[in-house]
């Protein structure tokens, strides 16, 4: 299967400046932006842990392939006039990590938690919340998968902040959020406890270098309480991401 029909198997379009979210005439900063953050949202460190693993995988290799594409002046010309890719390179492409890593450096412990330290309780974490609660419509099971840095223990403050946008009718009160049922909220917590407490117990033999190569491998479920430490990065990156909705 060529770049062209993964695009349109992953993200129902095919052309590859919409998999990214960014215009044809897009300067390399923002393609590079725009792959770092769409690369994030599909990242195996976040989606380890969904049902579908094997198209999610696939997503994230795709984007991969999309930027690869993007970021070579020649092979984007093509595109351009023809509408043709030369995905040749990029469908011999085996290891994406390695590849999204030559990308972006090696990340530190600290970066990770400085990075969370300025994202927890910042408008930009709120600005995510209300992302995901519109695109989810209020499903909290949902949201926790793809908040960064989301912990079940802070569920009661995610909760307030959405309270206060449906009172101020910023977004509407979808039944899933405002009529959840107690025994999926208990069902959330033991889950996400359980998960916590799994990632720890990996982290203690091995560290962050070995849970990510166990993740990535498929070995381990998904690492909860700080499942995108890789958005570390996007304080030496890029800027603040697009608040835009993801099409699924």
């Amino acid at each position: 299967m060529g770049l062209i029909e993964d695009c349109e198997k992953c993200f129902q379009v095919s052309s590859l400046y919409e998999i990214l979210g960014v215009e044809k005439t897009a300067e390399q900063p923002v393609i590079k932006k725009a792959f770092y953050n769409k690369s994030l949202q599909y990242h195996p460190d976040r989606n380890v842990a969904a049902n579908d693993q094997e198209l999610l995988t696939l997503k994230f290799q795709t984007v991969n392939k999309v930027f690869k594409i993007l970021s070579d002046n020649e092979k984007r010309k093509v595109y351009d006039e023809t509408g043709e890719v030369d995905d040749s390179d990029a469908t011999q492409l085996r290891n994406f990590m390695a590849f999204w890593r030559s990308v972006f450096p090696k990340f530190t412990k600290k970066d990770i938690d400085n990075f969370e330290n300025k994202y927890k309780n910042s408008s930009e974490e709120k600005e995510d919340i209300k992302k995901y609660y519109l695109e989810f419509e209020g499903n909290m099971d949902k949201i926790f998968e793809w908040l960064m840095f989301a912990q079940i223990s802070e569920e009661n403050r995610y909760r307030e902040v959405i309270q206060q946008m449906i009172d101020s009718e910023e977004v509407p009160p979808f039944k899933a959020f405002t009529h959840e049922p107690k025994k999926k909220r208990d069902a959330r917590k033991r889950k996400y406890e359980r998960e916590a407490k799994e990632a720890e117990e990996i982290e203690n033999q091995g560290g962050l270098e070995d849970l990510t190569a166990a993740i990535l491998m498929g070995k381990e479920k998904r690492y909860r309480d700080q499942n995108n430490f890789l958005a570390s990065l996007e304080a030496k990156y890029a800027k603040k991401p697009t608040k835009k909705v993801a099409k699924k």
